[in-house]
């Protein structure tokens, strides 16, 4: 129990650098570089995606036992997964239940933001309880 509230405030803070790197990023490059905006968005997009990885790997799950390649390949998968599924979320709770854009853009930013934690610690980095089969070596 411990080990996953002190994961979850690890996980907290590296949210809050992986925001922080996302805006800095997008507004170093347009402002500080004069790159398009469009352009500006999609790097940071990718800085982000990088940093975050690095940080659950390193710092948030420890899964440094496992091979690196392989659990890049599952954060992508499920990145692309769950912004999939947000969006599906936001569909219903706006268009469906006529919630204002802002909250239910912000009710599914938080289930996602545990829904991640979750997952990634269970079978992505295979933190406590998650998969400790050799297939995932």
């Amino acid at each position: 129990m411990k080990r996953g509230v002190w994961q979850f405030a690890k996980w907290c803070g590296s949210s809050a650098i992986g925001f922080s790197t996302n805006i800095g990023t997008a507004v170093l490059l347009h402002e500080g570089f004069d790159v398009r905006t469009t352009w500006a968005v999609a790097i940071a997009y990718v800085v982000t995606w990088c940093v975050n990885f690095l940080l659950a790997r390193h710092v948030v799950f420890g899964g440094k036992d496992r091979r690196w390649y392989r659990q890049a390949a599952h954060f992508a998968g499920t990145t692309v997964a769950f912004r999939l599924l947000e969006y599906g979320l936001f569909l219903i709770l706006h268009k469906g239940f006529e919630l204002p854009y802002f909250v239910a853009q912000f009710v599914v930013s938080a289930l996602a933001f545990l829904g991640y934690f979750a997952f990634y610690r269970r079978f992505v980095f295979g933190g406590q309880g998650g998969a400790e089969d050799e297939s995932v070596r």
